[in-house]
């Protein structure tokens, strides 16, 4: 399971958190009141939608969202209800939904909570999803972990366990507890 353009999510994290930083937000200052204490928001943006393409003009990810607020001190993003779509040469490869994203650094680091499915969306591949409460996506380590339960469905079975460290630079998957394997080889 190849799932490094999640890993690039929490780049579009970052992106939505400048584009909101330099101008939009769709609020007035006296719904924010005082934004000093660093807890109240210093921008609330409504209704996303992002694209974002290569130098090539192909797509490489979309998001929406419902609502996405930045705390200043210490630094928080917060985004409701996320779609975020991956490319890879304008093709669609996955799509990761939840309740919430939630990051301090998206380069670095975002927990998606609540809900969390991963669906390989790519044309000639077997379809693959992935479910669980929470899911850390770290960018920079190439790696996502839960301490959740995890669920990995495929069309040859069904795989699941709590906690999950994978290592996408490695390609290697681990699940730490209460291993299930169901396996139904293809015919």
């Amino acid at each position: 399971m190849d799932t490094r353009p999640l890993l690039r999510v929490s780049g579009l994290l970052l992106i939505v958190g400048a584009l909101g930083y330099y101008g939009y937000g769709g609020w007035n200052s006296e719904e924010l009141g005082d934004s000093s204490d660093g807890r109240t928001p210093d921008y609330i943006v409504d209704g996303l939608a992002l694209w974002e393409t290569g130098p090539d003009g192909q797509l490489l990810r979309t998001a929406n969202g419902t609502q996405l607020i930045h705390r200043p001190s210490p630094e928080r993003f917060d985004l409701t209800q996320p779609d975020l779509r991956l490319y890879d040469k304008g093709q669609p490869m996955w799509r990761l939904t939840s309740l919430t994203a939630t990051s301090g650094d998206p380069s670095s680091e975002a927990w998606f909570n609540g809900q969390v499915i991963a669906v390989r969306t790519m044309p000639n591949a077997a379809p693959l999803q992935l479910s669980t409460s929470r899911l850390r996506i770290e960018p920079k380590a190439n790696r996502v972990s839960t301490p959740e339960r995890v669920t990995i469905t495929s069309t040859q079975g069904k795989m699941s366990g709590t906690g999950l460290t994978a290592d996408l630079q490695g390609k290697n998957l681990q699940l730490s507890s209460a291993v299930e394997v169901s396996y139904a080889p293809s015919r």
